[in-house]
């Protein structure tokens, strides 16, 4: 019987997708394709948090979609010829406009995200952009609403291009599914509560009311077999991913962490794992292996449109 502790997100997975290392944008989305979580039965995940206490919080989070918006215009000189030109940068920015007129169709208890930068803009000033590059990702905390963003978002895009006669390309990549409520189970929670002792409290949130706008690959792993959060404090700063954020308790951030996880392993696994075993049990799993990889092939997507008026350079 065997329970994993997940690895966090790994930094480089952009540039190991390029290379054509890993298939999809997470990593736990793609161990679960290799088959690192084959031989997997439970999970134990951790964050760090903000604050000075333990928190085991039942609640969902925002899944997600990644994409890339690449328009093509056409170079030529920005004052001595700017009609020979198709601004890539007035096509991008027509479609970031259009973007804010769909906002108010996203329903509030979809959680909806989408939050785009633009990547490159042009190269020379006095060069009439022939390249844009946007980067979004496209966020809610249930499958339709994800997909209704995000078809919502290419068509802004799309409108862009069109306008001022660009082409646009867009690449959609599956990101993370929403993570889905669960409750702790009571090995977690007495793990923490011994760990903690009497210098750190330890609350149990019920915050299934308030979806998080953030993200994580857990959400996949849940949608094939148990996975139990816990977070531990010690840090300080304005947010989890500020250039303040610094871990300043040392103890509670590390010991205390490592102190629930090899609990909570010990209080599972006693006795024959009977405890696991009924957390397994009692688990109804979403996707099977292969159902989880056929939809993340689905989300995988390249649209292309505009109206090119000009040959290519």
């Amino acid at each position: 019987f065997f329970i994993s502790f997940l690895p966090s997100r790994n930094k480089f997975k952009n540039q190991l997708k390029n290379e054509g290392k890993i298939r999809y944008g997470g990593g736990k989305c793609d161990l679960i394709r290799i088959g690192a979580f084959d031989d997997i039965d439970l999970n134990l995940a951790h964050h760090t948090t903000i604050g000075n206490e333990v928190v085991i919080r039942k609640g969902s989070g925002n899944g997600f979609v990644s994409k890339v918006i690449r328009y093509k215009g056409k170079a030529a000189h920005a004052a001595g010829s700017p009609h020979l030109g198709v601004n890539a940068l007035n096509a991008a920015t027509l479609g970031l406009t259009a973007l804010q007129y769909q906002r108010e169709t996203f329903q509030d208890k979809d959680t909806v995200r989408v939050h785009p930068i633009m990547t490159k803009g042009g190269d020379l000033v006095n060069v009439v952009p022939n390249e844009a590059v946007i980067e979004t990702l496209v966020r809610a905390n249930n499958t339709k609403a994800i997909l209704d963003a995000s078809e919502k978002t290419d068509r802004a895009f799309l409108a862009g291009a069109v306008a001022v006669g660009a082409k646009v390309e867009i690449e959609t990549m599956p990101g993370y599914l929403p993570t889905i409520p669960v409750d702790a189970p009571e090995e977690l929670v007495e793990a923490a509560k011994l760990a903690a002792g009497d210098k750190y409290n330890v609350n149990v949130v019920d915050a299934t009311s308030t979806p998080s706008g953030g993200s994580t690959d857990v959400g996949y792993v849940q949608h094939l077999q148990p996975v139990f959060t816990f977070n531990t404090g010690g840090a300080v700063g304005s947010g989890l991913h500020s250039v303040d954020f610094d871990v300043n308790d040392e103890e509670l951030a590390y010991i205390v962490t490592a102190k629930i996880f090899a609990l909570t392993a010990y209080r599972l696994l006693n006795g024959g794992a009977v405890a696991a075993k009924k957390l397994v049990d009692d688990y109804k799993p979403i996707f099977t292996k292969q159902e989880y990889i056929d939809f993340m092939e689905s989300m995988i997507s390249k649209k292309t449109g505009g109206a090119p008026v000009f040959e290519e350079e």
